[in-house]
């Protein structure tokens, strides 16, 4: 990871956002992810085994990309993109190892993605989550994202739903 690299932290962890060059980092928390919660990404652990160095290059760059740290070993990850319209930023690809859970490392995570987003003008941060991972409702809840009201099929597996979630930003 990059040193010089602003980021957050709660006891025992620290949050940075990661860079092109912290691809190998991001790579294996991100399959590590993909392994541990398959129903809760849009993605696959065998679609993106297959990405070669530069496609990981090419994710950190796409995305604020942010991987949480303790005792310098990478436990959790979530980006920022673009969303839809000018004003929104999504979260996505959240998730902390289970060991991690319930240390606050998934609420620092959050907090570095919404403070990306605030920094970029957004006026709402959105996001996905499958209807049945409580765990992560409970995490965005306490955030203070609330339900918009839209569901879709998860791509992945499109016989789990997910909700999307919204949290404004310019009234905070």
């Amino acid at each position: 990871m990059r040193t010089g690299s602003p980021g957050t932290s709660n006891p025992g962890s620290v949050v940075r956002r990661a860079g092109p060059e912290d691809w190998e980092q991001v790579r294996a928390v991100r399959l590590a992810a993909l392994a541990d919660s398959p129903t809760a990404f849009a993605s696959s652990l065998s679609r993106e085994q297959d990405y070669d160095d530069q496609d990981w290059r090419e994710w950190t760059r796409g995305a604020a990309t942010f991987v949480a740290f303790r005792d310098d070993a990478p436990v959790g990850l979530a980006g920022g993109i673009p969303g839809d319209d000018a004003d929104e930023r999504q979260l996505v690809a959240a998730w902390v190892h289970p060991d991690h859970r319930r240390t606050g490392v998934a609420t620092a995570l959050v907090a570095a993605v919404e403070q990306w987003a605030r920094d970029h003008g957004a006026a709402r941060l959105t996001l996905w989550v499958t209807t049945t991972n409580q765990p992560a409702h409970a995490v965005y809840r306490a955030k203070g994202f609330t339900p918009s009201g839209r569901s879709k099929p998860l791509p992945s597996n499109p016989a789990l739903t997910e909700d999307e979630l919204v949290l404004e930003l310019t009234s905070r």
